[in-house]
């Protein structure tokens, strides 16, 4: 069995003992974001939901000096939650025709608060960032911020799919964005 690689999106990581330790007691005096990410490791988030909880990030730096410092340890890759697939030697396959409209199943815009509403600008923008980086795509998450209800912010969904399918950890956890974006937008 192969250990996980914090380069490895679908890879997963646990406290150690040191890193419990270091969480009641400080000694190490972690700056906050090493320490922050310390406190999300519960053995159960892959790499890539860890990235999106630090946006704007990257996480495989942490995550190492985490480990040199024996903080954390990566588990087996079998351990992992068994939803993150391994990555396919092949191409994704091509996305559905454009008579298929992925948003028709949703409760029309009017129907949506406006605290769904900014939920829905805030995960687009923020899983934009995660995966892209800060200052990938400010055309786009310029557009989405600007956004002035539900139904404008759906046009920009496309966009946001085309821009996370566009990276490997971003094609890997689509399918949960999606949903997750979904139950607002």
């Amino acid at each position: 069995m192969e250990s996980a690689d914090a380069r490895n999106p679908a890879a997963v990581f646990a406290k150690t003992a040191a890193g419990q330790q270091e969480i009641r007691q400080r000694s190490l005096r972690l700056p906050p974001l090493p320490r922050r990410l310390l406190v999300l490791v519960d053995g159960k988030r892959t790499v890539a939901e860890l990235a999106l909880l630090v946006p704007g990030h990257d996480v495989v730096p942490l995550l190492d000096e985490l480990m040199a410092k024996a903080c954390i340890e990566a588990l087996p890759t079998s351990v992992g939650m068994p939803s993150a697939p391994e990555p396919l030697p092949t191409p994704p396959p091509p996305p559905p025709p454009a008579a298929a409209d992925p948003l028709a199943g949703l409760p029309s815009p009017a129907y949506r608060s406006a605290q769904q509403f900014d939920m829905a600008r805030n995960f687009m923008i923020n899983t934009l960032e995660a995966m892209l980086g800060q200052d990938s795509r400010l055309e786009l998450i310029g557009q989405i911020m600007s956004s002035q209800g539900a139904a404008e912010l759906r046009q920009h969904h496309a966009a946001w799919e085309t821009a996370l399918n566009g990276t490997s950890m971003g094609r890997q956890v689509l399918p949960e964005l999606r949903k997750k974006l979904f139950a607002v937008l």
